[in-house]
């Protein structure tokens, strides 16, 4: 198969010219591949939905596949006489986690924070998260780090207009008025993110890194977790080590990611929530959803400390059953656990 790759950053950025420029300059006998080397945007939301179908008009007789862990717009390709080849049912991460597996839950020890907030590449969502903890002194009920790197954030990055990407994140989709762009970079001139591990985006996938380990031991130092995962537009559901990690030690969440991402994990068998908060949210779209989350977590900080501490102990009931779904998951997939953790140890991502 002759692969054509689809270079995502996060769901900022695709570099559809050039992938657009080598699908329709490619003569060869080879069926083509367009591989997004394990990550995912939303085929339709970024244009590539269309390009296959202008492909498939023009060359109705040649083979083109995808290679996406996003499993939902499977029957899209398949109305264009295309079909997703990835190995897997769901995203590779769900079924890899072993590598980074821990027997017992990792419970939260006296003086613990109420939350921890662990983020990567400096989107706007997540640059607008960090800019609300800290303004509104909600920094005190959560444990931070920010992986080093990660800038410059999302909205000043001219780079990616030049080379041809599209971008997929707007300040004009989460501010009215200029003026709360120009306090968020005020902002973020001043701050200092701090990483706990002092880990950079790039060393975080380095061979037989345990960053991934590492900060499911450290989970010890807070009750639950707000995730940002990186995949948050259009009709995705990608599962990332962000949210493994809760499953994996055993702590609650709530999840910033793309539309219905609770749903879709519900439908694999987890369990959320909403018995105990309102998880509304997972149902809004980009600003609406990022505003309800910092609402419940505003809510949530403010309950007296016994309370806190009492709701998260009704939460174990739930957290309990997803790691044993996430086990199951795992091993039902490939066989036996001894055959998870052995294909877990021949990854490279830990």
């Amino acid at each position: 198969m002759y692969r054509i790759l689809v270079s995502c950053q996060g769901d900022l950025a695709v570099n559809l010219p050039q992938v657009t420029q080598e699908l329709f300059e490619y003569t060869g006998p080879e069926p083509v591949v367009l591989d997004f080397y394990s990550q995912v945007v939303s085929l339709e939301h970024t244009g590539i939905l269309s390009i296959i179908a202008e492909y498939k008009t023009k060359f109705p007789h040649r083979e083109l596949w995808v290679d996406t862990p996003n499993r939902l717009e499977d029957h899209k390709l398949q109305a264009l006489g295309s079909d997703n080849c990835y190995s897997f049912p769901v995203c590779d991460q769900l079924l890899l986690c072993g590598k980074y597996w821990v027997s017992d839950p990792v419970e939260a020890v006296i003086g613990a924070k109420r939350f921890s907030y662990l983020a990567g590449r400096h989107s706007l969502a997540r640059c607008a998260f960090s800019y609300i903890l800290e303004t509104e002194n909600l920094n005190q009920y959560f444990f931070l780090s920010n992986l080093q790197g990660g800038g410059p954030p999302s909205w000043r990055r001219p780079e990616i207009h030049i080379s041809g990407y599209a971008i997929y994140e707007s300040p004009g989709d989460w501010f009215r008025k200029s003026t709360d762009l120009q306090k968020l970079d005020e902002w973020y001139d001043q701050w200092q993110p701090i990483s706990v591990d002092n880990q950079t985006l790039q060393t975080q996938y380095y061979p037989n890194n345990t960053t991934r380990l590492n900060m499911v031991k450290l989970s010890k130092n807070w009750y639950a977790d707000v995730v940002f995962e990186t995949a948050t537009r259009g009709d995705v559901f990608f599962i990332t080590e962000k949210t493994i990690r809760s499953l994996i030690a055993e702590k609650p969440f709530i999840v910033y990611a793309s539309k219905n991402h609770l749903a879709h994990m519900r439908d694999l068998g987890f369990q959320t929530f909403q018995s105990l908060w309102n998880e509304d949210y997972d149902g809004k779209s980009l600003q609406k959803r990022h505003n309800a989350i910092v609402y419940l977590v505003k809510q949530l900080c403010a309950m007296p400390e016994d309370e806190f501490v009492d709701l998260m102990h009704q939460a174990q009931s739930i957290t309990a059953h997803n790691k044993s779904n996430l086990k199951h998951l795992c091993i039902d997939y490939h066989g036996t656990a001894t055959n998870w953790l052995q294909k877990c140890n021949q990854t490279t991502i830990g």
